[in-house]
């Protein structure tokens, strides 16, 4: 992505979506293929995840998701301000210590 498109509002838009999603995967745990959870902007989400070979096949792996961590700036969080830390937001503080 280029800097304008990192840092307009579909962008943030679209990572706050991606960190629900990988929220609900955790909360909910179920079996997801890896290319489906899309790092558009680079490597910016990392998880921890279990590969079951009973669900997987000769040309898809399947995994657990069993956590994960969103690696952004501050600016990027600010840009996210809205939907993550708006009013009834559910997200954490990302300087927080676990």
């Amino acid at each position: 992505m280029t800097r304008t498109q990192r840092d307009s509002q579909v962008s943030s838009d679209l990572k706050v979506l991606t960190i629900e999603y990988m929220r609900k995967l955790v909360e909910i745990p179920r079996f997801v293929h890896m290319r489906n959870l899309i790092n558009f902007d680079g490597v910016w989400v990392k998880c921890r995840r279990t590969f079951h070979p009973a669900a997987g096949t000769k040309t898809r792996s399947y995994y657990l998701v069993e956590k994960f961590v969103v690696i952004c700036d501050t600016s990027e969080w600010e840009n996210m301000y809205p939907n993550l830390y708006g009013q009834d937001g559910w997200c954490w503080d990302p300087n927080e210590d676990e």
